[in-house]
């Protein structure tokens, strides 16, 4: 059965100062707060708009500051069939990968 569509469900940051953090990802690709207190934690430092567009190197605002990030690497995940990827509501960021040329 193939399965075109990666979900991603969260992120897990090592963080400069021996911080690391995960992130539930919303279906927009932004970190989907747990708490209120929360609501900034997991946003990126501008020019990037989504979480999921972060990489290494980039700065993530967590616990009232910036930080770089310095490893990245999805916390959960799962490929999905087609029907899967139709069926699945708004929990996780989904998308369908390119093929490599």
């Amino acid at each position: 059965m193939d399965r075109p569509y990666r979900i991603i469900f969260a992120l897990t940051f090592k963080l400069e100062g021996g911080i690391s953090t995960t992130m539930p990802v919303g279906r927009n690709g932004q970190a989907a707060p747990v708490r209120a207190n929360d609501a900034k934690n997991g946003m990126p430092h501008w020019p990037k708009k989504r979480t999921v567009d972060l990489r290494v190197g980039d700065q993530l605002f967590f616990r009232g500051c910036w930080r770089k990030i310095l490893a990245i690497r999805a916390a959960g995940d799962a490929w999905l069939s087609e029907s899967e990827a139709r069926q699945c509501k708004d929990a996780g960021y989904l998308y369908r990968p390119r093929k490599p040329q």
